[in-house]
């Protein structure tokens, strides 16, 4: 999906050297764990899943790729950068010419140092994506003191209370927000032998908001954690979705915004198993309801739609061969739409002109 905050992998590094103690009193993930994997939140140990199931009522919201002006990616990203180093260094890194090269245009998708710090900024105001890493602190790889995934989680929500705190964030959609994690691990070995995960360096934690219980693809905030505790880098940004808050609760102003289910999620499933190709074998990677935006689109109405992430294994010349990952999406209101095909090329992208409208429209 277009520049979606979904999706975290094992990072697996292989090490000439012989494994240490950490390793050993390290309780590493076991290899039949899925990774990422969901977490529960404490607050929302009780919180129920939306019915997917046909008569069910669902809402659409206009959503934009938004681009709120240099001023208010400043404001965020000074206060990210408050929370990863803190202090009077952070405030001094803030008024750096270089902070202020990083949030132009040109410089979008480039990797700026701030002055002779360690901290790399990297702003893309097409997505208003922001990412942020303390470089020493991110090739760091001792897991000497590693303090559970359970602290490690505790951490991650302190972390993302101190970024709505300093404005980075919009305390609201993460209130309820989905939480998984990753991980990146090192292996030990030697080369002549096959080495083998190792222990965990770093906790990958994924907050990604959601709309009546059902979450957005295309927003969220990642926390890279060390085993320490420590905050090493953090992404954010996305998607803006648009509304009015009452109660906690954000309310659609697109029009005609509430839907109802026509189709199931398991009748949606078995559509998508007809569609394989004869000779293929789909390896279904997950399958959920979430908000995702059109590729190709700037700015749209999108309601829940049913989604596979998927690879594709066929035989050629009798050997095993894998597609690269594909995401389709199926419409939960009209039995009739093609599904959405997150992988296809667009017929037409938008102008940069419809992007640069944000800088006066988009709400922040």
């Amino acid at each position: 999906m277009k520049r979606s905050v979904l999706a975290i992998s094992i990072a697996l590094t292989t090490l000439a050297a012989g494994s240490g103690a950490a390793e050993a009193q390290q309780t590493r993930p076991g290899m039949g764990t899925p990774s990422p994997k969901m977490l529960t939140r404490p607050h929302l140990a009780n919180m129920k899943s939306p019915a997917i199931e046909v008569g069910a009522a669902v809402t659409a919201y206009e959503m934009h790729w938004g681009y709120g002006g240099v001023d208010a990616a400043r404001k965020r990203l000074s206060g990210a950068l408050g929370v990863l180093i803190g202090g009077a260094t952070a405030q001094r890194l803030g008024k750096t010419t270089a902070l202020e090269r990083a949030l132009q245009k040109e410089e979008a998708g480039s990797w700026t140092r701030l002055a002779d710090s360690e901290v790399m900024v990297r702003y893309d105001p097409e997505f208003d994506e922001i990412r942020l890493l303390n470089e020493e602190l991110d090739l760091f790889q001792d897991a000497s003191n590693d303090i559970g995934i359970e602290r490690a989680q505790q951490a991650a929500e302190s972390y993302l209370k101190q970024l709505a705190e300093a404005g980075a964030i919009d305390a609201r959609l993460y209130e309820r927000a989905a939480l998984q994690v990753g991980y990146a691990m090192v292996g030990d070995g030697s080369f002549e032998k096959e080495v083998q995960p190792g222990r965990v360096v770093e906790y990958r934690f994924t907050f990604r908001p959601r709309l009546n219980g059902f979450e957005m693809a295309n927003a969220g905030l990642r926390l890279g954690i060390l085993t320490s505790g420590q905050l090493a880098n953090l992404r954010f940004g996305g998607v803006s979705p648009r509304g009015e808050w009452k109660n906690g609760e954000l309310q659609s102003t697109a029009k005609n915004s509430t839907k109802k289910i026509r189709v199931s999620s398991k009748d949606l499933m078995q559509r998508f198993y007809k569609s394989v190709p004869p000779g293929a074998e789909p390896q279904v990677a997950w399958s959920r309801v979430m908000y995702a935006m059109p590729e190709g689109k700037s700015r749209a109405v999108v309601e829940p739609m049913f989604i596979v992430s998927y690879t594709l294994h066929t035989e050629v010349n009798g050997q095993r061969v894998a597609s690269r990952r594909k995401t389709l999406a199926y419409s939960l209101t009209d039995p009739e739409a093609a599904p959405l095909d997150f992988d296809a090329p667009a017929a037409k992208h938008e102008s940069s002109e419809q992007t640069r409208e944000y800088e006066e429209q988009a709400e922040k």
